[in-house]
């Protein structure tokens, strides 16, 4: 498995986020399988932390693990996720030979099981699931900071589909240490957001 070192970094000022104090309280808890969770006011998005049997703790944002995709219509699926254009869905013969659909379907919901479900799902867990939408988060939170080379501290491990044919993208987390650090870097940032552990 890829392993990415997260943490124990400093904000953009240069301010250390783990002083000795706080890291000492993180760990104590850690021992007991919890992680210091500060009151997040006003918290206006929950990353959920789900056990799973892959990795410690699996990332999920808008949603949590497993959760099944919304139906959708062969039109939405097509916009969203094939880019075709208006010009494209006036061309009966494009559609059919391109992408087996009839023109006269394009309004109706794919049917669950068929081939055209099945290229959805992988899609939609590419670039909407709750797992991928807190991959980009992750990604993006992990830009603004300082790494370290300190991997025994805490980690976060993104993976990007891994391998190929693989539709698995997510941010795995070591341990209830790492979502306490994980915690205290948004917080510094000033994002609106409380790491939950999924029950």
């Amino acid at each position: 498995m890829k392993r990415r070192s997260f943490f124990k970094s400093t904000v953009a000022a240069g301010v250390s986020l783990f002083v000795p104090d706080w890291l000492a309280q993180a760990q104590s808890l850690a021992a007991a399988g919890e992680h210091l969770a500060p009151e997040i006011k006003d918290a206006k998005t929950v990353l959920y932390a789900c056990a799973d049997d892959y990795a410690e703790f699996i990332l999920c944002l808008d949603g949590k693990r497993y959760d099944e995709p919304p139906a959708i219509t062969y039109r939405e699926y097509l916009t969203n996720y094939q880019s075709v254009s208006a010009e494209e869905f006036k061309d009966a013969d494009f559609l059919m030979d391109c992408q087996n659909v009839e023109i006269d379907e394009l309004d109706k919901e794919i049917p669950e099981h068929g081939p055209a479900y099945y290229h959805y799902v992988d899609d939609w867990c590419i670039t909407d699931s709750p797992e991928a939408n807190a991959y980009d988060y992750v990604s993006e939170i992990m830009s603004q900071l300082s790494a370290t080379t300190n991997e025994e501290l805490c980690g976060i491990n993104l993976q990007d589909c891994p391998f190929i044919g693989s539709c698995y993208r997510a941010a795995e987390v070591d341990d209830v240490l790492t979502l306490s650090c994980l915690q205290r870097a948004l917080v510094a940032l000033g994002e609106p957001t409380e790491i939950r552990v999924a029950q």
